[in-house]
């Protein structure tokens, strides 16, 4: 014998695929901010870990001249840690910005949107560069240094290119010492075009 309050409480198709509808949108919405967040922790252990790796090598550099050459190799190591670090920062961005379009679709003034408004009222107020170079307006300089140093890119871009310039200076100027610069230029010429990389791999471009 059928139980009939059990065949009663059994939803249609219709209201099932309804039901999984209305709650996808908001389900997906934290997912995606909580995966947001975890590359948000990976990003500044990476900060960490570039600080640590770079002080190795540093250390390694000032210990001893015949170990200075591993100073010169940091700088091509530096290379795929910032390509690690924008890709990682490239989806960060992709996912505020789809979670932005759902915030948008749903007439919702969620962080996303807010952080966008505030990105732009900032932009609004900093005027070009040039215009400050021409008229050597201070205020206006001081506006475009200001929202520089707080953009993520001249953080990570000086953390990475620091570290990567001291190893050249101090890596060239011990082997230098001990005569061996044939040995030295090479390592030396691909520090260089690895920091130039590094460089423009770090953008941190948002929409």
């Amino acid at each position: 014998m059928v139980d009939n309050t059990q065949v009663s409480t059994i939803p249609p198709e219709e209201s099932v695929v309804t039901v999984i509808r209305n709650a996808f949108p908001m389900t997906e919405y934290q997912a995606l901010r909580d995966e947001i967040i975890t590359r948000l922790e990976l990003r500044q252990q990476l900060f960490t870990f570039v600080l640590i790796v770079a002080g190795t090598f540093l250390s390694l550099g000032f210990q001893s001249i015949t170990l200075a050459t591993a100073c010169l190799v940091y700088p091509v190591i530096a290379v795929f840690l910032a390509a690690s670090f924008e890709q990682n920062d490239e989806k960060i961005g992709s996912l505020s910005a789809y979670l932005r379009q759902i915030e948008e679709r749903y007439q919702l003034e969620g962080w996303e949107t807010s952080r966008l408004h505030k990105r732009q009222q900032r932009r609004e107020k900093v005027p070009p560069l040039g215009a400050g170079l021409r008229c050597c307006c201070l205020p206006t300089l001081r506006l475009f240094l200001a929202s520089a140093l707080r953009s993520l890119s001249f953080s990570a871009r000086g953390l990475f290119l620091t570290t990567q310039v001291l190893s050249l200076a101090i890596g060239g100027v011990r082997i230098g010492q001990a005569g061996q610069c044939l040995i030295a230029l090479p390592l030396v010429a691909c520090g260089v075009l690895a920091t130039g990389a590094t460089f423009l791999i770090i953008q941190h471009k948002r929409s």
